[in-house]
């Protein structure tokens, strides 16, 4: 005799992994913001050439037209800073191609550094299990 669908354990869904390129930016910063405020959605990597020092400071600085951001954002580690109780792995690699999204399992990367907005350089970062590029910038050319 089977169960009956309303007995059935429900599956918890898996949160999609989010890298994002271009962290410290005002738009690498709101997009953080928002990521780590989606249950479904969990930041476990930025990509900038900034410090994490430059990071937390950009994260905590009151912006001049959104104010001061309600998170709680730290260093925690010489690759590792944490938002509201989250690890994120910090990278700071120039070339898209050389950042390791795998040791956090990432699987789309928000590129919010305007300077990947064609589909040769934004694919840069389709490797080691990204499947989606999200553009802040507009894209140029085909495909995009």
């Amino acid at each position: 005799m089977g169960i009956s669908g309303g007995d059935a354990p429900r599956e918890e869904k898996r949160k999609v992994s989010v890298g994002i390129n271009g962290a410290s930016g005002r738009i690498g910063k709101f997009v953080a913001y928002e990521l780590v405020s989606q249950p479904e959605v969990q930041l476990t990597a930025i990509n900038d050439l900034a410090t994490i020092e430059q990071i937390v400071v950009a994260y905590t600085h009151k912006d001049s037209v959104h104010g001061r951001l309600d998170w709680n954002v730290m260093r925690t580690g010489d690759h590792d800073i944490m938002i509201n109780g989250m690890r994120v792995k910090v990278y700071h690699e120039k070339d898209p191609a050389r950042i390791a999204w795998q040791e956090t399992g990432v699987r789309i990367v928000e590129e919010c550094t305007g300077m990947f907005t064609k589909v040769a350089t934004a694919s840069a970062h389709l490797h080691d299990g990204v499947e989606r590029v999200v553009l802040s910038a507009p894209g140029e050319g085909e495909g995009l």
